[in-house]
């Protein structure tokens, strides 16, 4: 998920942000693949042809412009069409070789939750504060 997320990063996790809506393009989500849990963005969605062609991402043929930080590189995923209640989802590294896992199709009871906030270094970065903190509840004085 490099350049959004390094080594060492903490992320807030809103396990219910799905309770009364579907999970959109963009988002940043925890995925459970078999034991292991997976941080990776959506790009695709239900019903949704996708492709990635040097990088670039193509939903039902057209390309999709990304406004949040990529590491562009010649990655190539050929067209998937998904099906109902399935997600595509891939990390902002483009770089990597298309000969490595780095996407990943999964059913909509596999994404545990979606990214709130990352925590880097003690600092809490801005895009994806979607609550203050008056909002969120107070832990209990020990």
């Amino acid at each position: 998920m490099e350049p959004t997320l390094a080594p060492g990063d903490l992320v807030l996790l809103d396990h219910h942000a799905y309770t009364h809506t579907h999970p959109r393009r963009g988002d940043i989500v925890v995925a459970q693949i078999g034991s292991e849990r997976l941080i990776k963005r959506i790009v695709g969605l239900p019903g949704e042809t996708v492709e990635i062609r040097d990088g670039q991402l193509f939903v039902n043929g057209r390309p999709v412009s990304e406004p949040h930080p990529l590491q562009p590189g010649p990655l190539h995923l050929g067209k998937g069409n998904l099906r109902p209640d399935h997600y595509a989802l891939l990390g902002d590294n483009r770089t990597v070789s298309d000969m490595l896992p780095v996407h990943l199709v999964v059913h909509r009871n596999q994404i545990l939750g979606k990214v709130t906030a990352i925590l880097r270094t003690g600092t809490l970065l801005a895009p994806f504060r979607t609550r203050t903190h008056a909002s969120l509840p107070h832990a209990p004085a020990v």
